[in-house]
């Protein structure tokens, strides 16, 4: 169809002025493209990373609660036993003790794991800082898609 049209600014069928702009914008529209299969590639590798640095303290956690509550619950009642034997306190009160001690030390191991298990998201810094330096470069170019300051950032990004 295309050899049917007339002649527009001595083209056959074409208008000579559009296409600098629509070749503009094609390759505006590839290099976004582009930037987001990058950005998303980046994503998923520090998806992988916070994986792997959260398999230790989950695996720990799980251990920890297992172990904790088989050999925690026996130990306890062994501890109170002793102090009903060798003070004067009632067992009542010798199991209360030894349960506010048991669960002040269960607060501090769950503290403790959360504090490692904060570390993961840290690992999506990388990612979040070239998603910014990204946005950056398309607001510039954008704003300026003909100054060269733009075409070598473009160049730099991607």
């Amino acid at each position: 169809m295309d050899h049917q049209a007339p002649y527009v600014n001595g083209k056959n069928g074409r208008n000579g002025a559009a296409e600098p702009l629509t070749g503009i914008i094609g390759d505006l529209g590839h290099h976004f493209s582009t930037l987001v299969e990058l950005q998303l590639q980046l994503i998923s590798e520090d998806a992988k990373e916070a994986a792997q640095h959260m398999m230790a303290p989950v695996k720990a956690f799980a251990i920890m609660a297992v172990l904790g509550l088989a050999g925690t619950t026996v130990l306890m009642f062994g501890i109170a036993e002793l102090l009903v034997e060798y003070t004067d306190l009632m067992r009542c009160w010798a199991f209360v003790i030894v349960a506010l001690v048991g669960l002040l030390i269960g607060v501090a191991l769950v503290a403790n794991a959360m504090r490692i298990a904060k570390r993961a998201p840290q690992a999506f810094q990388r990612s979040k800082q070239e998603f910014l330096n990204n946005i950056r470069a398309i607001n510039s170019i954008w704003r300026h898609p003909t100054s060269q300051s733009s075409q070598s950032e473009t160049s730099r990004v991607l």
